[in-house]
């Protein structure tokens, strides 16, 4: 499977490649990918809607199934 990157070129003049495509990292570790790419704000915003979700299934008592899958539900439709 060929990988397919975007050039970009910053202030200085030098050229940058970034990979697209899907990440399962940042979907399963949303928040913490948020984090390490220094995207202060969302991985706020991604801590809080974790923290809200977990409290609910944890209220629901769900299992860890339940966490998982909606974890990765998250991720996914959050397009991280």
């Amino acid at each position: 499977m060929t990988r397919r990157y975007e050039i970009y070129r910053n202030e200085t003049g030098e050229r940058i490649a970034v990979p697209c495509g899907f990440s399962i990292m940042a979907a399963v570790f949303d928040w913490i990918w948020a984090l390490w790419l220094r995207l202060w704000l969302e991985s706020a915003v991604l801590f809080i809607l974790n923290a809200v979700l977990f409290a609910t299934l944890y209220a629901a008592k769900s299992g860890p199934y339940g966490y998982a899958i909606a974890q990765i539900l998250q991720g996914v439709l959050i397009g991280a």
